[in-house]
């Protein structure tokens, strides 16, 4: 079997039999590909420290269905996050990566991101900033492109509001068409809707959707607003990483 050579960052691993570990790995030339280290668990092993988060990694596999084996590994870079915040939002990151992409989803794009956004999380004190951002930017690359479906709409003035999760329902091409509900009332920005369990987002927020600059100033709409995209895409399931964050806080 051909052995294949590229770059990658491990988003999570797990324990296999008494020796090895499965990977999460996120390559940079064929996506999510889940990987099988052996020996790994073993400190001694050659493959123990390229195992972990936050390392770009040189990796040899053998490129199997279901799950691959790796032959070799070696650590190119080391993002060093030492802030507690920075290294929580990391580990955020690599839950969402590893639970919205399915295996073998291949785009390099998604690698430049993620080390883009790490680079951004090491050396920009605005985490809050770099997360939205990277968030944004995922939610497009998975076909939901909010700033392309919102200037369609062409909000000419402030006096719209969308209702969630109506805007999501029908996954047709950008998946943003058809079902979502406008209405002519007045709206500067997050505001709960008349039907139970809806969340309203009003033009002046919609339209600042318009470019990911805009960001900073309605920072408290954003996170609901992500968080409200994430929790549909994940079926209501909690985020790990998010819990532990709680705890930590």
């Amino acid at each position: 079997m051909a052995i294949i050579a590229t770059q990658a960052f491990v988003l999570h691993h797990r324990d296999y039999s008494n020796t090895s570990k499965i990977l999460y790995c996120l390559t940079k030339d064929y996506g999510l590909v889940h990987i099988l280290a052996k020996g790994a668990r073993n400190r001694k092993s050659a493959f123990f420290a390229d195992c972990q988060p936050f390392r770009l990694i040189d990796i040899q596999f053998i490129k199997k269905t279901g799950l691959s084996l790796l032959t070799a590994s070696y650590t190119v870079s080391l993002i060093e996050l030492n802030d507690i915040t920075k290294q929580f939002s990391g580990f955020y990151l690599n839950e969402l990566l590893y639970r919205l992409i399915k295996t073998d989803y291949c785009d390099r794009s998604l690698f430049l991101l993620y080390l883009e956004t790490m680079d951004n999380l090491l050396d920009n004190d605005d985490v809050e900033l770099t997360l939205r951002t990277f968030e944004f930017k995922l939610f497009a690359n998975l076909g939901y492109d909010f700033q392309s479906y919102i200037k369609s709409l062409n909000l000419d003035d402030t006096n719209y509001q969308l209702s969630f999760p109506n805007m999501l329902l029908n996954k047709v091409e950008s998946r943003l068409q058809n079902r979502h509900f406008i209405k002519k009332e007045l709206g500067q920005g997050l505001g709960q809707g008349q039907e139970q369990g809806v969340d309203v987002f009003g033009g002046v927020f919609l339209s600042s959707l318009n470019s990911l600059k805009n960001i900073n100033q309605y920072k408290k709409e954003c996170k609901q607003f992500c968080r409200l995209v994430i929790n549909f895409l994940l079926d209501g399931k909690p985020l790990k990483s998010r819990e532990l964050f709680a705890q930590l806080k």
